[in-house]
């Protein structure tokens, strides 16, 4: 029954059942791909509050030009651990290039 109820939602959202990974380089680019795409179609709701995708791109960049700009969380080597690659394609889940602009700052694991 569940699935049922989650297929009509995605047929009604115009959400695909399957999504070829492989079009993208990262995390990053199919995000970048999903704003482009569809920025008016919800990202998350929750207590009442609905997030549209470009609005969560929009709160995302000004929460990473916020973090950049602070002088105490200046960028660190490299640490990330194995876990953060695409278990699917070995990629970097954070991207080479381009994106929301979040490219500066690594969080440590």
């Amino acid at each position: 029954m569940i699935e049922s109820v989650i297929e009509a939602a995605r047929a009604k959202a115009g959400v695909a059942n399957q999504l070829d990974f492989d079009q993208f380089g990262s995390v990053m680019a199919m995000f970048d791909h999903a704003v482009a795409t569809y920025p008016d179609k919800p990202a998350f709701s929750s207590v009442g509050k609905t997030l549209t995708l470009r609005e969560l791109d929009q709160l995302a960049r000004r929460f990473t030009a916020f973090v950049q700009q602070q002088p105490q969380l200046q960028p660190r080597p490299n640490r990330r651990a194995d876990a953060e690659s695409d278990s699917v394609s070995g990629r970097d889940v954070w991207g080479d290039t381009g994106g929301a602009g979040c490219r500066q700052y690594q969080p440590t694991v």
